[in-house]
């Protein structure tokens, strides 16, 4: 009979991939047991009187070697394997004591944002782990945003939606992040119930040589006017994209420009020598 060839080019490098992943997999399974994950925090600033409105908590690891493994290297592994839940509990209760920390002295910069994966939104017991994470660090539901992607409802349209609406009910604030990179049909943003907007990084990182992405920008803050929405541009890394941003008319910016993601008290120090203002201001 007639012999088929078949030839496997790249067979080493899917072993070398399925390998990483797996021994990241069971580093992660050890190293959360061990606290080797902690939030960092990036600064959210009003572009007018630039005083930090709120801020974003961001996973980190730093393995037992000491080095630190990239967000884009373990996320989607946890994610694969369901440790983003555990991640998530870990993120929520982290944010929910540096609130409580804020509170106790005195700070009045009290609101941080989450993102949350689709696996997280998709399973069923989600919105009973947020309420009793909150319920046992005491902590109150109008202190968070959830930050959500468009992907992530889009599979689940009907389900997530009731998701998020359970979680409006407790306080929380829902964004959706990455705005513009993904479908973007203003079909599902009015089914959505979301409060904010947040630009995606890559607009803002060609608007002051593309007049395109100006337009762009200009578009989605009529639209979030228009939809009673509060809009944050992300990627902001020079004054003058925060000064264009901030004539546009977005209040919102986040990047580099003010802040790298940094600890909590780092975050504090910051948000202090800013001449913190009063601020539930985005609601």
């Amino acid at each position: 009979g007639r012999r088929y060839h078949c030839f496997h080019f790249y067979s080493l490098d899917i072993e070398e991939e399925v390998e990483t992943r797996l021994r990241t997999e069971q580093r992660m399974r050890t190293e959360i047991e061990d606290n080797r994950f902690y939030n960092v925090y990036q600064p959210i600033i009003h572009s007018g009187q630039h005083d930090t409105i709120y801020a974003e908590a961001l996973c980190r690891w730093k393995n037992s070697s000491g080095k630190e493994v990239p967000p884009d290297d373990f996320i989607p592994v946890a994610e694969e394997t369901g440790l983003i839940r555990e991640l998530g509990r870990r993120v929520l209760r982290d944010a929910c004591r540096a609130i409580n920390s804020m509170q106790e002295a005195g700070h009045s910069f009290i609101t941080i944002s989450l993102n949350i994966s689709p696996v997280q939104l998709a399973n069923p017991d989600f919105v009973d782990e947020v309420r009793a994470i909150l319920t046992e660090e005491n902590t109150e539901p109008e202190h968070f945003i959830f930050e959500i992607t468009e992907s992530a409802v889009m599979d689940h349209m009907a389900s997530s939606i009731a998701v998020l609406e359970q979680i409006k009910d407790m306080g929380i604030l829902i964004a959706l992040d990455d705005f513009g990179t993904g479908y973007s049909s203003l079909s599902y943003l009015k089914k959505l119930p979301i409060d904010i907007l947040k630009i995606d990084k890559e607009f803002v990182a060609d608007m002051t040589t593309d007049g395109q992405d100006r337009i762009f920008i200009s578009a989605i803050l009529s639209m979030a006017r228009a939809l009673q929405l509060e809009v944050i541009a992300e990627g902001v890394e020079n004054a003058q994209q925060a000064a264009i941003l901030n004539e546009m008319g977005c209040r919102y910016l986040q990047g580099y420009h003010f802040s790298a993601p940094v600890s909590f008290d780092k975050m504090v120090e910051l948000s202090t020598s800013q001449g913190l203002k009063a601020s539930r201001s985005i609601s």
